[in-house]
This record gives structure tokens, C-alpha cells and sequence, in this order.
């Protein structure tokens, strides 16, 4: 009876720790790969992303005991990133405020789709609307100069083309007023150096490598949108503010130029366990320094801009901001 009694208890020990070695395993295999959707090169989000990956490659498996592989997948932009992080295709992925908030809400071009399961991280920085054309082109000094001419509006899908339609929508352009290009950024410079596109449209933070590139054999303009404008597109859209690039962003614009901005946040889904993004938010934050050698734009990840997210934040990641005096 002793020996039966004993023998039961050996099996009941020997199970629970198959099970507990079980789920380690499965919460180790679920997280050792992050997948961070960025957007197509010559833009912000790759080089960015790669940062980021690089970064928790590094530091990461320190906080969750566990060897950690990130790597970048590039996308077309924001719009797609939304919905990858939705369907459990990426685990984190940088988007524009305003494709997050109409996926979060389910508007705009999720209208269809619906409400779009997506959680902040934390803001990462502005990301100035920049409409480049060569300083030939004469007939295009304002916005509503592109009725009628070739324009860059990013790749299907992208946070570029998503503002590229709010912009024409709350300013009374038609889609069809003017002929569309879907192009990635490094195809925008390219079809801007060579004249077979008017005007290119880019979100993405300062400075566009691509632009810088372009800037270097060509005299480029940004075209400034005015006041009016502006009021129009703010009054539509709640997640667009006020931005003035700085003169000197790039070769020969040596004037600042009004637009208009909508912060980049770094995104994943809310059913991420708490515990890792807690994790990932204290290590992107606390090797900010190595993505600002990375890309310029991560000087924003700082305290006094990071809580500027149109949609509300990870629960993981808002125990970290609030620990750093970002969030109250």
C-alpha cells in the first residue's frame, strides 16, 4: 500500500512537470521570433525597423530568459501593417497615427473589414506628409496643382496613400483628378529624376533617404500646403496636427515648409501576453540611443512625445510608461 502510494506521487510530480515544461516551451516558441512588419526601403520604417530589430535581438533574451530572434519584414506600409498585426502575422509593427486609428475604429478603408485588433506600444515620432517635385516642374506650387498631372501616391495599402486620400477628400479632390502612381519611395525618386511623374507624396519621418538621395543630382521643391488647407484637413480628420519641416532637411530647400503630420507609434495586438511587451517597451527604450544612430527620427522617443498615440495602449506597454513618467 506504501509502496503503491509512493508510486503515485512519483507520476503525479512527473506529469506536473511535463506539463510546466510544456507550456515554457510553447511560451517560448510563441515569442523567440518577432516579426516586425516595417514598410518597403527607402523610406523611415525599414532602416527603423531593422534598429528595433537588431535591438531586441541583443537585449531582449535577458528579460524573458529565453534567446530571442527579431527580424523585419518589409510591407507595403501602414494600411497592410494594420491588418498583419490583426491576422497574427507580425508580432509588432510601425504604423501612422491615422492608420491606426481607422483600423482601431474600423473606418476609412476598414470600413469594410471592420474594427481592426490592434494596441499601442508607444508614439515613435512625426511623420510629416512631404509632396516632392523637381524645381523645374513650374505648374505645381500649391496642393491643388496636382489636378490633372502624374502623382506618386505610395504602394497599395500604404499610410501613404491612406493620407494621400484624406488630403484629396477633405480638399474636394476626385481620385480621379489626377493619374495615379503606386510606387515605393525609392521608385518615386527614381520616376521624379527621369520626369515620368510630376510630384510624389511620402509620409515618413525627417529625412526621407530617398528625397536625400534625389536632392543630391536634382533641385527639388516641397510643396507647402496653406492655411486653408489646413483648417480643412483638421476639421475632418482628428489625427493630423501641424508640422514644419526644418530648412535644410534637404539640398536647396532652404525655406521651412507648412504641412501637415501624424505620429508613427509602434503597434501590436492586445492579446499580447502583458509580460512581453512590458519587456520590449523597457528595452526599446532603454537602447534609444542605438536607433538614433540607426535613423535621426528615433530622437523623438522621448518621454514628452511618446504618449501621443490615437489609440489607446498595450496594458504591458503602458505599465512601462507609466513606471518612466510618461503616462500618470
Amino acid at each position: 500500500m506504501k509502496f503503491t502510494k509512493t508510486l503515485f506521487t512519483i507520476f503525479i510530480f512527473i506529469g506536473v512537470f511535463i506539463v510546466a515544461g510544456s507550456a515554457g516551451e510553447c511560451h517560448a516558441k510563441e515569442y523567440k521570433y518577432i516579426n516586425i512588419a516595417t514598410a518597403s526601403m527607402g523610406g523611415t520604417f525599414y532602416p527603423l525597423g531593422g534598429g528595433m530589430a537588431d535591438v531586441l535581438s541583443k537585449n531582449l533574451n535577458e528579460l524573458l530568459g529565453y534567446r530571442v530572434s527579431a527580424s523585419i519584414q518589409a510591407t507595403g506600409g501602414s494600411a497592410e501593417n494594420i491588418r498583419l498585426v490583426h491576422r497574427g502575422r507580425a508580432e509588432l509593427a510601425l504604423a501612422n497615427g491615422s492608420s491606426a486609428y481607422e483600423g482601431y475604429h474600423g473606418v476609412g478603408v476598414y470600413e469594410k473589414t471592420g474594427k481592426q485588433d490592434v494596441a499601442a506600444i508607444f508614439a515613435v515620432y512625426p511623420s510629416p506628409v512631404q509632396l516632392a517635385t523637381l524645381d523645374s516642374t513650374k505648374d505645381i506650387q500649391g496642393v491643388m496643382d496636382i489636378k490633372g498631372k502624374k502623382i506618386a501616391v505610395g504602394p497599395p495599402g500604404s499610410g501613404t496613400e491612406n493620407d494621400v486620400r484624406n488630403i484629396i477628400d477633405a480638399l474636394n479632390i476626385d481620385y480621379d483628378d489626377f493619374d495615379q502612381a503606386f510606387l515605393s519611395f525609392g521608385e518615386m525618386s527614381m520616376s521624379l529624376r527621369d520626369n515620368v511623374i510630376d510630384a510624389a507624396f511620402h509620409t515618413a519621418g525627417l529625412p526621407v533617404a530617398s528625397l536625400v538621395d534625389l536632392s543630391t543630382t536634382r533641385k527639388i521643391r516641397l510643396i507647402e500646403f496653406s492655411k486653408q488647407e489646413l483648417e480643412k484637413i483638421f476639421d475632418t480628420f482628428p489625427y493630423y496636427f501641424e508640422f514644419e519641416i526644418p530648412a535644410d532637411t534637404y539640398r536647396g530647400v532652404s525655406t521651412p515648409v507648412r504641412t501637415i503630420q501624424t505620429p508613427v507609434v509602434l503597434i501590436c495586438h492586445p492579446e499580447m501576453p502583458e509580460d512581453v511587451v512590458y519587456k520590449i517597451t523597457k528595452t526599446l527604450y532603454e537602447n534609444r540611443k542605438r536607433l538614433v544612430e540607426v535613423h535621426s527620427s528615433a530622437k523623438w522617443i522621448k518621454k514628452d512625445f511618446m504618449n501621443n498615440s490615437p489609440i489607446p495602449f498595450h496594458p504591458g506597454a503602458e505599465k512601462y510608461l507609466k513606471e518612466i513618467g510618461v503616462l500618470e
